[in-house]
């Protein structure tokens, strides 16, 4: 199954239609994304897109942190399009994730790295699963760079939306204290009784309003 996960991964463009032993898996032609989400199981807005432009180009989306996973079996990497599995992107990417994972919880992830043939050697395992990096360093930095960045990007936005809306509702909250204050300062008297508007909205004469009546 890992294996087919990889490929229908790394062919978002091409249709799947999957049957093992009467379980059918059906993954329509689609962008990545998409497809991504399907494979991991995760909404596509909990997706976080990582990127990066230097000598180790890097492409693919992260999942949100508070989508942690119990193991590491949902981490998918891509080198040069080819599917392998290696500990260095694998530790650059959790310590992407800094603080916000805690113990035991591993991230998802879906991560294309290119880079110059010359600075991978492809031939250090029979079924071609594993790579050697001329400078593993700095595919860590560039990959621990990329989630990192993402996240934060992300998280911050998260952040200063929350800020916003919660301002907005104190903004709306004092307005109406103001209002009431006012109505109730300015307020007519009806039969010589003063009127006050109480905090349920109802209008009732001062007496009524300072015994709850």
């Amino acid at each position: 199954q890992d294996i087919l996960n990889k490929f229908v991964i790394a062919n978002p463009q091409v249709s799947f239609y999957i049957d093992i032993d009467g379980i059918i898996r059906n993954y329509p032609a689609s962008d990545l994304k998409t497809r991504i989400a399907s494979i991991l199981k995760v909404k596509e807005d909990d997706l976080i897109e990582v990127f990066n432009d230097s000598q180790v180009k890097i492409s693919g989306f992260v999942v949100h942190p508070r989508n942690f996973f119990k193991a590491r079996t949902s981490q998918f990497v891509f080198v040069n399009g080819r599917p392998i599995i290696d500990n260095t992107i694998g530790k650059a990417a959790v310590d992407g994730y800094d603080t916000f994972l805690m113990k035991h919880q591993y991230p998802a992830y879906a991560m294309f790295l290119n880079m110059s043939p010359k600075d991978v050697d492809v031939n250090v395992h029979p079924r071609k699963t594993e790579v050697r990096f001329v400078s593993p360093s700095d595919v860590y930095k560039a990959v621990r760079f990329s989630v990192n960045k993402a996240l934060m990007r992300t998280l911050k936005q998260e952040t200063l939306e929350k800020l916003r809306v919660n301002s907005e509702e104190l903004r709306v909250d004092e307005s109406r204290i103001e209002n009431r204050e006012y109505r109730t300062k300015n307020s007519k008297p009806e039969n010589g009784n003063i009127v006050a508007e109480s905090k349920s909205g109802y209008v009732s004469d001062f007496e009524s309003f300072l015994h709850g009546g």
